[in-house]
């Protein structure tokens, strides 16, 4: 079954909206890359390393004892291609995780703009240092197997590092014309957590809740269910959420004849969930009689 990529819930293929967050799954559909789309991404964030290392091989191949061993260009044809699938392969976990450094304190926090700029400093510094090996072990007389080896590593994260940085500033165009067409994730808007928890939660205890009854269930004097949320909390170290929930359900119990009022049972609720509003623990607090 298709994922929703808003709470992670499934969902059928032919229904439109997710049925346990509510969010429109149809324009993920226009929102995902076309294979031109993502052919144009790697040009740009792929082929300049790629193309530059093919030549500088090419070249250095025509010399009888060059510095630039054939490990070297190996090295700076594989890396930038293992590099940029990497990084771009993981764009929408990257895109979460930007996300939720702005909502709460995740442990891990990356920020894709700072490290593709250190990745292109990083590519001068490298670069430039290959460059001075060359001029300096580059007599085919002096060359040694290590110094090839040594030229061949420093030469290599030089193309890593400018494929990295490429690539992440793809990534940021990407991902910004992306959230401009698709919901946030379901962690961004607690209320909609909550919501989608509750409804959950209740689901288990076998009570269907409609999420747009949630605001005030109480006030529906045809159901014997009534929820109010008490109280809700986040937690900051993974993105969690915390919900007291006061349950009122209309019983008849034992004496009570057919014209007598139900009784009240008040039961108060202690829901933990995680940052997609997957149930954790669903423990009950306290309960209370009432006429």
């Amino acid at each position: 079954m298709p994922t929703c990529r808003t709470c992670y819930g499934e969902y059928q293929k032919k229904q439109s909206s997710c049925p346990r967050c509510e969010s429109d799954v149809d324009v993920w559909k226009t929102a995902e890359l076309s294979l031109p789309e993502y052919i144009l991404y790697t040009i740009i964030g792929l082929g300049p390393s790629l193309v530059m290392a093919l030549i500088i091989w090419r070249a250095a191949s025509l010399q009888p004892n060059s510095l630039h061993h054939f490990i070297a260009g190996l090295l700076a044809v594989g890396l930038p291609i293992l590099a940029f699938f990497s990084i771009f392969g993981q764009r929408h976990k990257i895109r979460e995780l930007t996300w939720a450094q702005q909502v709460y304190k995740p442990r891990f926090r990356l920020h894709p703009a700072l490290i593709g700029i250190l990745a292109l400093l990083a590519t001068i510094v490298l670069w430039l240092v290959s460059y001075v090996l060359f001029k300096v072990w580059g007599d085919p007389k002096v060359i040694k197997y290590y110094h090839k080896l040594i030229f061949a590593l420093v030469y290599s994260l030089g193309h890593l590092c400018f494929t990295a940085s490429a690539t992440l500033l793809v990534l940021q165009r990407y991902l910004k014309t992306l959230d401009e067409s698709v919901p946030p994730p379901l962690f961004v808007n607690t209320d909609r957590m909550v919501q989608v928890a509750v409804k959950t939660a209740f689901k288990i205890l076998g009570t269907n809740v409609k999420s747009e009854g949630l605001q005030d269930l109480r006030a529906d004097q045809k159901v014997t269910r009534r929820l109010e949320v008490m109280q809700t909390s986040r937690r900051d170290d993974d993105g969690g959420v915390r919900i007291s929930v006061r349950e009122y359900r209309g019983t008849r119990l034992e004496g009570d004849d057919f014209f007598g009022h139900p009784q009240w049972i008040e039961n108060t609720w202690i829901i933990e969930a995680d940052r997609w509003a997957r149930i954790q623990s669903l423990k009950p607090s306290e309960v209370k009689y009432s006429q």
